[in-house]
């Protein structure tokens, strides 16, 4: 095995740790008995655990950019052009949990001494979706706010689910429960444009 393919798999196995445990409840130790590497063969192919934990960031954040991209090339200003935007954001999601889960850890207060991770990793791509979409909105709307009401109710869904008539509880994997949330991110996003 190659040391980029080393590097490689140490970052999967990482980007689950960080996601279900944060950073602060991750250790190298843990990381390196599930590869199956020594700590010193982990420290060497990571840069240790910080350099971990933004690199892991740094893939996840760009493999989203790159399956969102297709929609801000071909984005039309007018709402079937905000919907193919979120969908792929919401789709992006719904298959890779990770990015999300890293995100929740922060707002818990996780790694809290990286000061510059919402910097680096959450104004780019935010900023680059404001651009995006504030055009076609209405003038009255705050497009971050607009974001953030999509992420947390993405993330909200994507972790509990959602409960329906008498209490039932649709699984964020179940074809009914992805097929009402998008169809009420949908309305949402209808009355963001004029």
């Amino acid at each position: 095995m190659t040391g980029e393919e080393i590097a490689q798999r140490i970052r999967l196995v990482a980007r689950r740790f960080f996601a279900e445990l944060g950073y602060d409840g991750t250790d190298l130790k843990t990381i390196a008995d599930a590869v199956g590497l020594s700590m010193a063969e982990v420290q060497s192919a990571s840069g240790g655990k910080r350099e971990l934990y933004l690199r892991v960031f740094r893939d996840l954040v760009d493999e989203q950019a790159e399956f969102v991209a297709p929609a801000v090339a071909e984005f039309t200003q007018d709402l079937d052009g905000v919907i193919r935007l979120i969908d792929r954001y919401v789709f992006y999601n719904m298959e890779n949990r990770e990015l999300l889960a890293l995100w929740v850890q922060r707002w818990l207060s996780d790694a809290a001494d990286f000061k510059e991770v919402e910097r680096i990793f959450w104004a780019p791509p935010a900023e680059q979706l404001a651009d995006v979409m504030r055009p076609a909105l209405r003038e009255d709307v705050d497009v971050y706010p607009a974001i953030w009401m999509i992420v947390w109710s993405t993330y909200g869904f994507l972790t509990g689910g959602m409960l329906v008539e008498g209490a039932a509880r649709l699984p964020p994997d179940s074809p009914e429960g992805r097929r009402r949330f998008l169809a009420q991110i949908h309305r949402y996003l209808a009355t963001l444009v004029p």
